[in-house]
C-alpha cells in the first residue's frame, strides 16, 4: 500500500518538472548564445547565468540541497530551503571546515558523531538548539 502511495506521488512529482530548454527562474529560452549555466539533476531546475547567483531565483526545487550542493556540509543560512514551497531546510547541519563562515564553540555540537540524515556521513552534528543563532 505504501509503495502504491509512494509511486503516485513520485508521478505527480515528475509531471511538476520545469519545461526543458528555458530557464526556471525568469522563462528565457536557452539558445547557442544564451545557453543554460545550470541544471540540477534532481529535480530538473534550470538557470540562466542571470537567475544563477542565490539571491536571485537561483535555489531549486530540492527541499535538502541546491543543484546537488547538500546544505547539511554548509553553515545555516534563512535561504537554504525547497525554492518551490518556500520551507526553510531544517535537516542536519555538519559544516565542513573548509565551508564554515562561522568558529563553532565546542558545546554547540552533539557530543557523538551519528548519520546523518540528509547526505548519511558519519559526523558530529550541530545542536538543533544553536542552528536558529546562526541563520
Amino acid at each position: 500500500m505504501l509503495n502504491k502511495i509512494n509511486d503516485e506521488h513520485d508521478k505527480r512529482e515528475a509531471q511538476k518538472r520545469p519545461a526543458p530548454g528555458r530557464c526556471t527562474g525568469c522563462n528565457v529560452k536557452f539558445n547557442r548564445d544564451y545557453p543554460c549555466d545550470q541544471e540540477c539533476p534532481d529535480c530538473g531546475y534550470m538557470t540562466c547565468e542571470s537567475c544563477s547567483c542565490s539571491n536571485n531565483r537561483g535555489t531549486c526545487y530540492c527541499p535538502s540541497s541546491n543543484f546537488g550542493d547538500y546544505y547539511c556540509v554548509r553553515d545555516p543560512k534563512w535561504y537554504h530551503g525547497n525554492g518551490r514551497t518556500g520551507a526553510m531546510y531544517a535537516g542536519d547541519m555538519h559544516p565542513e571546515p573548509d565551508r564554515r563562515y562561522y568558529d563553532y564553540p565546542e558545546e554547540v555540537w552533539e557530543t557523538e558523531p551519528r548519520k546523518c540524515a540528509t547526505c548519511g556521513e558519519m559526523k558530529r552534528m550541530l545542536k538543533k538548539e544553536f542552528v536558529k543563532e546562526y541563520l
